[in-house]
């Protein structure tokens, strides 16, 4: 091979992991299986049910990556050139933060306006045409009304099977100033990570390392997602980078590394017992990535064999690591596994023409359910007790109604084991007009098959009452809306204090 030949070879090198890259994404637009299992990678970073915010990942990822390893083989780092880019991410860094404490005080701004107290517990839901949305202080969603802002603003239109942002823009007191905030703040970090990734030419890994946590955190913040597994994860994710961005000692930045996930598990624990926020995956996903960071940096700075408990410690890591993601990762791609007991079960988007009875018989058909104890269907959402067999999981009882009903929007399925009865304090915001059947209602001491305990106040603009039911999780506000929707409510909130 000549001289020349070879300088060539050394100047490109061949982008493996780039390729596969290209090759998943190619493949995932003819096979709904690799979509999926991309999907449920996804949704350690970015949650959700829908693809939209699976799509957005891969396009993300195709083009940081292949815009990276050009500038690897075009650019060569400088002093100057590294200076910038401490800047730059310093400028990431901060819109991060301020995303995040936007979406926090627009939550608390939404719920003062309405006058409903912004508890941890509060779970407000609302909707508008075909679509609903709904907001906690973890995951609020709220942000998402930018994205319906700027869809409406440049034409666009969004697929049903995607959430628009349009019930959260509706009922967002200045709307348009709170998006267009929101917007800026998305073309900061963009612009800002572009010329970062510009002048700091990252190598490949850290380049996985940087734009995992990036897409993480874009979405999170649009997602109002601050106190959420994904954002844990992904700042996680971000924070290793930035360890290995600004530290140049090989031991210092190993210990650094390792800290991440520790830090990720004391906040984990602490969210997980002040907001009920479900953070396993943050400890498994960093894990992983911190381990392989710091394999990274044995392999080039420290010889391994002069450093046997340091090796041996950051393989333990990684293996309990890997052991998590497993775990986590099996439970997004199937869902809930199934016991030989009597399950609650939600399903979420179905037709709204389709009875009861048409669900109950389409669920007593399936192998994975005995029987069909109750069953009350509104609207497009259907709340269940059934007998279910081990050896099935939601996602098969979610495909199997896919199947059936062919939904326009996007359908999925939750299950829980029965709870006792419980009392909840439901407020309901009458944003037009408080409709004629309401009196009625309230006065048959019953909604669906939730009792009504008490009438706190009922006028035309808010109805708050406490209702007992058995099925907890997000039923009570989900079902009173949808029953609402049902008599023809065109738009209202329902805010549910668990």
């Amino acid at each position: 091979m000549s001289k020349k030949a070879t300088k060539a070879r050394i100047s490109w090198g061949m982008p493996w992991i780039e390729i596969v890259v290209i090759l998943v994404t190619l493949l995932s637009l003819f096979n709904q299986t690799i979509l999926n299992y991309i999907w449920a990678f996804n949704t350690f970073f970015t949650e959700g049910m829908s693809h939209g915010k699976t799509i957005l990942f891969l396009v993300w990822i195709n083009f940081w990556l292949i815009f990276a390893f050009v500038l690897r083989k075009r650019k060569k780092k400088t002093d100057t050139g590294m200076k910038k880019a401490k800047k730059w991410l310093s400028v990431v860094i901060a819109s991060l933060i301020l995303g995040y404490g936007l979406g926090i005080f627009m939550f608390f701004h939404v719920a003062d306006y309405y006058q409903i107290s912004p508890l941890p517990t509060l779970y407000i839901s609302t909707y508008v045409g075909d679509n609903w949305e709904a907001a906690r202080i973890t995951h609020n969603h709220l942000p998402k009304g930018s994205l319906f802002f700027f869809t409406n603003l440049i034409g666009i239109e969004i697929p049903k099977t995607m959430d628009s942002g349009e019930p959260m823009y509706s009922i967002t007191p200045h709307a348009p100033l709170w998006s267009a905030m929101f917007l800026i703040i998305i073309l900061i970090f963009i612009i800002s990570l572009f010329f970062h990734v510009f002048y700091s030419i990252p190598t490949t890994f850290d380049s996985i390392l940087l734009f995992l946590g990036s897409i993480g955190g874009l979405v999170t913040i649009l997602d109002g997602g601050v106190l959420t597994s994904p954002a844990f994860t992904s700042l996680g994710i971000l924070g290793i980078y930035i360890v290995r961005f600004y530290t140049r000692d090989p031991e210092k930045r190993i210990t650094l590394e390792l800290l991440v996930p520790i830090s990720g598990l004391m906040i984990g624990a602490y969210t997980m017992n002040v907001f009920g926020v479900y953070a396993s995956p943050l400890p498994c996903m960093v894990l992983v990535f911190s381990s392989l960071a710091a394999l990274n940096d044995i392999k080039k700075d420290i010889k391994p064999l002069k450093q046997p408990k340091i090796l041996l410690f950051v393989i333990f890591i990684l293996i309990i690591g890997l052991l998590g993601v497993d775990k986590s990762y099996t439970r997004f791609l199937n869902g809930v596994e199934l016991d030989n007991a009597d399950t609650q079960i939600l399903i979420y988007g179905l037709p709204r023409d389709a009875e009861a009875t048409d669900v109950k018989h389409a669920l007593e058909e399936l192998p994975a359910v005995s029987g069909v104890r109750y069953i009350s269907k509104v609207d497009w959402f259907c709340s269940a007790l059934v007998g279910t067999q081990s050896g099935y999981n939601t996602k098969y009882i979610e495909r199997e109604m896919k199947e059936k009903f062919r939904p326009e929007t996007y359908l999925y399925v939750e299950a829980f084991n029965p709870s006792p009865k419980r009392v909840h304090a439901i407020t309901i915001i009458w944003i037009d007009k408080k409709p004629d059947f309401v009196d009625d209602m309230l006065n048959e001491g019953s909604i669906l098959d939730m009792k009504i305990v008490d009438v706190l106040l009922n006028d035309s603009n808010r109805t708050e009452l406490w209702i007992e039911t058995s099925t907890d999780k997000y039923y009570p506000s989900l079902g009173i809306l949808s029953y609402l929707r049902s008599k023809g409510v065109k738009k209202c909130i329902v805010a549910q204090l668990w």
